[in-house]
């Protein structure tokens, strides 16, 4: 991926764009800061373009958040996450070229087309899947795993993207590394972070992707747990670690009798769950 940082006079993105070699399409989302682009390079390919404005994004996204997405997309390589390819720093905004997925992303798919064949749930959780155990092989955690983040392309294969919640999970020394930030929708999230506690950013991931095949398949997320009533921080880790090795359990029956969970997902899936088992009391 290259990153070039230029300082530019206060001119239109698309002709920013224009001026890298970029003709500026449709706009496929707007945000709070930021607005993506379908985007024509030299050699015709469409690509998606994620602008962000600096001014709008606050300080502790420029400072904390942004460098730290870009740092990650500019490392990692796998099929079914969406690759960043190029980078353009001004002074007013970030711009971000990536892959172009034709179908957009799940939730709006589903919310137009209708959920999933189950063999269709399996082969496209089977991908997500692989592509979050190449992220926690890494020390990555994506931390905003939902239908908005997974993409389709023409051909139907399913792309993670948005790597803007996104951290390593170690620290210099090699030390795991526990977050509190909040992150990712309230559907998705786990129960210590919707109370404000540390958590492991990968188990996190895991959580949030056991709620995707109830969305592809029923259009729901499940349970949604009222943590209100959950009472101490003993009870919540215990819940937690319940629910977490059930949700595991659950994936791992999900894929059981089918041929589209290889052996690395399927071992990736079953350690998290016996790590769990491990940690909690007697």
């Amino acid at each position: 991926m290259s990153r070039k940082k230029v300082i530019v006079s206060p001119i239109s993105q698309r002709n920013i764009l224009k001026n890298f070699g970029y003709e500026a399409g449709k706009v496929l989302g707007t945000g709070t800061y930021s607005k993506v682009y379908v985007v024509t390079d030299q050699t015709r390919k469409k690509l998606a373009c994620k602008v962000v404005r600096k001014k709008d994004a606050g300080d502790a996204f420029i400072t904390k958040f942004l460098p730290r997405e870009l740092k990650i997309v500019a490392n990692i390589k796998h099929p079914n996450i969406v690759q960043v390819y190029q980078v353009i720093d001004t002074k007013q905004s970030v711009y971000m070229l990536m892959d172009f997925c034709e179908k957009g992303d799940l939730l709006e798919y589903i919310r137009m087309h209708g959920p999933f064949a189950v063999e269709k749930c399996k082969s496209i959780f089977k991908q997500v899947v692989d592509a979050v155990h190449y992220l926690h092989n890494l020390d990555v955690a994506h931390r905003d795993i939902k239908c908005e983040n997974v993409f389709l392309t023409q051909k139907g294969s399913a792309k993670l993207g948005d790597f803007g919640f996104s951290r390593y999970c170690k620290d210099k020394a090699g030390e795991d590394l526990m977050s509190n930030t909040f992150c990712g929708s309230k559907a998705y999230a786990a129960p210590e972070i919707l109370r404000g506690q540390f958590y492991d950013p990968k188990k996190y991931d895991i959580w949030s992707l056991d709620k995707l095949p109830l969305k592809f398949k029923y259009g729901a997320t499940g349970f949604a747990p009222d943590c209100s009533t959950l009472g101490s921080a003993c009870n919540i880790k215990k819940f937690c670690s319940g629910m977490l090795r059930l949700n595991c359990r659950i994936i791992i029956s999900f894929f059981r009798c089918s041929s589209l969970c290889n052996a690395d997902s399927h071992n990736a899936l079953r350690r998290h769950t016996s790590e769990t088992d491990a940690e909690e009391p007697a």
